[in-house]
């Protein structure tokens, strides 16, 4: 009750647990009763070949077989109840309904400002650093348009709307910026894992807080198999029912796949550009460590992606999310955001937190301390969300003047890319 309270979440659920539960556990002992029964006739028959208890133990069968057939069914509502109540919320967590409580922790670099929003940045993000400028500053998706990098009118005859075919210098950031970050991640220590793209629902329900994320999930109903959200999902299922020794740990991966979504729910929210679509890229960091060893990991993660986000030059900030505000399996979760000068916001790129064993005890993830098993610990983090990476990049490395965007150095090398101009009209 308390880790709904403090992430304002009906207790209705929960409550209703709580009675499939107490009748889970009665028909548990109605059944295991029966069969204690069945067993002392069983062996009471072998001793007196007395024919009336085998009527007996045939009335005791059928018994066990209604009230098995009952149980089954109360323990698959039990589960499906389960799937709804999220996880534990850590001390250190904010607490709040929204983003509005949401506290930031850190900014780097100096984010350029448009003089109209000079007093509005000023009480926005108080403390926080910034030139103000008098230079146009463009709309990602007026970026995209004007250089000639997306075209989501032609993606939305071929799939519909929220879809985008990259095009010229995009298309090649793209790869670009998915090798690069996935080499600097290696470097780090990361192993480098490429999945598989769908996953089994029964192991998506294990890993996700599925009934909040249902809807934003294209599944393949023929062949039980759900397009992956994340590669996270996939890199937690690597280690279903494995029991580590302690020497094991920590293991930490750096995967690279596509990401599909419905986007459900966000109706009206960025439908201009390619911000918030249906399917794009990413690099995405999983570490598994032992119990209590999480917190430690969770920092590691967030300077590792500080480290490789630095050098593609671009102001960012770091927020320590709200109990209301954070994904419903993590016990803390920070976000790291890019500056979006046009918009006078920061935008989230990366979400990082631990969801302690929430993950390993439904998938059976453990290891061995001191001849205890223990569930591990599971983290996530975003290595990189490609495409609005590559928008952070854009509309901060935009020359008004020059009307050209600058490529980063570390991306120059990968890409051959150093600039994108305007092209011209045929």
């Amino acid at each position: 009750m308390e880790a709904l309270d403090l992430r304002f979440t009906s207790p209705e659920k929960f409550r209703e647990g709580l009675k499939v539960y107490e009748q889970f556990r009665s028909l548990k002992k109605e059944v295991d009763d029966l069969r204690a029964e069945r067993n002392k006739k069983t062996v009471e028959f072998s001793k007196t070949k007395n024919k009336k208890i085998i009527e007996e133990v045939r009335k005791i069968k059928k018994q066990i077989s209604d009230k098995e057939s009952r149980l089954n069914e109360t323990e698959a509502a039990l589960r499906s109840i389960e799937l709804t109540l999220p996880n534990w919320v850590h001390k250190e967590t904010p607490i709040g309904r929204d983003d509005a409580k949401n506290v930031a922790v850190k900014y780097w670099g100096v984010p350029l400002v448009k003089k109209e929003f000079e007093e509005q940045f000023k009480q926005k993000f108080p403390g926080a650093k910034f030139t103000a400028s008098g230079k146009k500053q463009l709309h990602h998706a007026d970026i995209v348009e004007l250089f000639d990098l997306a075209d989501t009118e032609t993606a939305s005859k071929i799939s519909g709307s929220r879809f985008y075919i990259e095009k010229n210098e995009l298309a090649v950031l793209d790869l670009a910026l998915s090798l690069h970050t996935m080499r600097e991640f290696i470097k780090l220590g990361f192993t480098p894992v490429v999945p598989p793209y769908m996953i089994k629902r029964e192991v998506e329900e294990k890993i996700t807080y599925f009934t909040s994320f249902e809807d934003a999930i294209y599944s393949l109903a023929q062949d039980d198999l759900i397009l992956i959200t994340t590669a996270e999902h996939p890199l937690a299922a690597m280690y279903r029912d494995t029991m580590f020794n302690k020497k094991d740990l920590p293991i930490r991966m750096v995967a690279f796949s596509p990401a599909f979504r419905r986007e459900a729910g966000s109706h009206g929210k960025d439908t201009k550009g390619i911000f918030r679509t249906h399917q794009f890229n990413k690099v995405e960091l999983h570490s598994i460590v032992e119990p209590g060893r999480d917190m430690e990991e969770l920092e590691f993660l967030i300077d590792c992606v500080e480290k490789v986000m630095r050098p593609l030059k671009f102001p960012y900030r770091i927020v320590k999310n709200s109990s209301g505000d954070m994904d419903n399996r993590a016990l803390i979760q920070y976000d790291l955001e890019a500056w979006f000068p046009a918009q006078n916001e920061f935008r989230e790129l990366h979400s990082l937190a631990t969801v302690g064993s929430w993950i390993s005890e439904k998938l059976n993830t453990k290891v061995i301390i001191n001849n205890e098993k223990f569930p591990v610990a599971n983290l996530y983090a975003t290595g990189a969300a490609v495409q609005r990476t590559l928008l952070a990049i854009f509309v901060n490395n935009y020359d008004a003047d020059r009307n050209v965007i600058k490529i980063p150095k570390v991306l120059q090398e990968v890409s051959g890319i150093k600039a994108i101009r305007v092209k011209s009209k045929k």
